[in-house]
């Protein structure tokens, strides 16, 4: 089952901007929305952007350096990461999320972080390297089939990525074939 770990004003809240299709100012930055029913699903865009590396990396820096709320305690408050939990993090780019819930669980849990681009996947296995963690960090291109059995993983989780998906339908598909029974994504 897909779980999106987000609570009840939250999901409210961001419902109605997806719906409105409107670019909307969050107290961590631009946010950018559009209407997935009318893009996707009427019209059937193709969602074809590749944001360069660097840009990815600057727009990064800026949210950890300036943004007003502390998005990683409020993700280790929301997701509860546990020893034990296998975890899978989709367009992990240089691995934040990863390394989070790394630290989180002291290292006992198993944590695969996929993302498309070599370059940013170097920098985490440099950290990786550096730091001593045990985390797996390998190439994924989420709008192929994932390189994962059915069931695998207990959370699976997509920050700051999912924009990126050609095809949505297809790319939750397979992060639902992924999970276990009872699994939560997290985007």
């Amino acid at each position: 089952c897909i779980l999106l770990a987000i609570d009840a004003p939250v999901r409210k809240f961001y419902h109605e901007f997806l719906t409105d299709a409107k670019i909307h100012q969050l107290n961590f930055g631009v946010s950018f929305w559009y209407n997935a029913n009318y893009f996707y699903k009427e019209n059937k865009m193709k969602i074809d952007y590749q944001e360069p590396s660097k840009d990815l990396l600057m727009r990064i820096d800026i949210h950890e350096k300036y943004g007003s709320a502390n998005i990683d305690v409020w993700t280790n408050e929301l997701l509860q990461p546990k020893a034990g939990m296998n975890i899978l993090d989709v367009g992990c780019g240089a691995g934040k999320l990863s390394f989070l819930f790394n630290e989180y669980v002291k290292g006992g849990a198993k944590i695969t972080g996929g993302d498309f681009s070599e370059e940013l996947l170097e920098k985490a296995r440099e950290k990786n390297k550096k730091i001593g963690a045990n985390i797996d960090f390998q190439f994924l291109d989420f709008n192929k089939p994932f390189n994962f059995p059915d069931n695998t993983f207990d959370l699976c989780t997509s920050a700051f990525a999912i924009y990126y998906a050609s095809d949505l339908d297809f790319t939750f598909g397979e992060a639902h074939r992924v999970l276990n029974t009872g699994g939560r994504l997290f985007v």
